[in-house]
């Protein structure tokens, strides 16, 4: 069985410590990584996927397919900077009396 992750990024996380250990462990699990990788095409009748790697496309065929949509994080989260391109690098904390979804009584 070969497992293969594909990233679009030139690194798994983006960040280098995590980026180690992560392809460290991918590595002892035998999972191929391919980074600045993007699916251009899911070809669902010969279960094959076409990758653009830069300027070379490729082909990788598959018989399990796990394929997870790029993340938009919710919009309450994102206009305080947080989760976009020239936004904050880490999320703020959110305190369960400022999240719009729950409701605190006073102390």
């Amino acid at each position: 069985m070969t497992v293969t992750l594909i990233v679009p990024w030139p690194t798994i996380f983006g960040i280098p410590a995590v980026d180690d250990e992560l392809v460290e462990c991918a590595r002892r699990f035998g999972i191929t990584v391919l980074t600045d990788t993007r699916v251009g095409r899911i070809d669902i009748d010969s279960r094959t996927l076409h990758l653009d790697q830069g300027t070379t496309p490729s082909r990788l065929p598959y018989d399990l397919l796990h394929f997870v949509h790029r993340h938009q994080p919710p919009a309450w989260l994102t206009a305080g900077g947080a989760g976009r391109p020239g936004g904050r690098s880490r999320p703020p904390v959110v305190r369960p009396m400022t999240a719009p979804w729950t409701r605190t009584s006073p102390a």
